[in-house]
């Protein structure tokens, strides 16, 4: 959408395109995932994903998606974002991560996965690609990002293809991967 300036690609993955951007109506930094062609993009599932997020709130450790809509790239949902790197960016860079780095970062997911948890939203697919840092990199509280995404594919069904299912294998609790349904501890796995 022309409203949205854009700073770097983040990720280009099977929910689509995930760019870091500056939302020009606001001056505010954003997530901007614009999804892939693939994905359900249904105006009823895109509000359930906004609601999802309106239920965290108050969780201070979680980046809210917080708008959608659609341009002629075609539908899109809109984060918060800090100003920093996403998590998987520094790990690619081989980035030596220090053990309070760590315990701060482990700290930070859990409270979010638990804000969740505790209003039953779901993230299914934590890892470093939805973990943005603030400006600092690893010395900042990192936040999650992407809760209620995974209503935009199936879940996992048995011999799926990796494009055709939520979720990335490496970060999937063990439930999801044997086809079960997801409870409210899978994303404490």
């Amino acid at each position: 959408a022309d409203r949205f300036l854009v700073q770097a690609t983040v990720e280009t993955a099977k929910l689509g395109t995930l760019y870091r951007v500056t939302d020009e109506r606001s001056g505010r930094p954003g997530l901007l995932l614009i999804l892939a062609s693939e994905v359900r993009q249904d105006e009823p599932l895109l509000a359930a994903i906004i609601d999802d997020n309106r239920q965290l709130a108050d969780a201070h450790d979680a980046l809210l998606t917080i708008e959608h809509g659609s341009s002629d790239e075609g539908a899109w949902l809109l984060s918060e974002a800090g100003e920093g790197p996403v998590l998987s960016e520094l790990l690619a860079a081989r980035t030596k991560t220090a053990m309070p780095s760590l315990l701060r970062i482990g700290m930070a997911l859990a409270r979010a996965l638990a804000s969740g948890a505790s209003k039953n939203v779901r993230h299914l697919d934590l890892g470093p690609h939805r973990v943005q840092l603030a400006a600092e990199g690893l010395e900042s509280t990192p936040r999650a990002f992407g809760f209620g995404w995974w209503r935009l594919l199936p879940a996992y069904v048995s011999g799926a293809k990796a494009d055709g299912f939520y979720g990335s294998p490496e970060f999937m609790p063990s439930e999801v991967c044997k086809a079960n349904t997801p409870t409210a501890t899978s994303d404490l796995y």
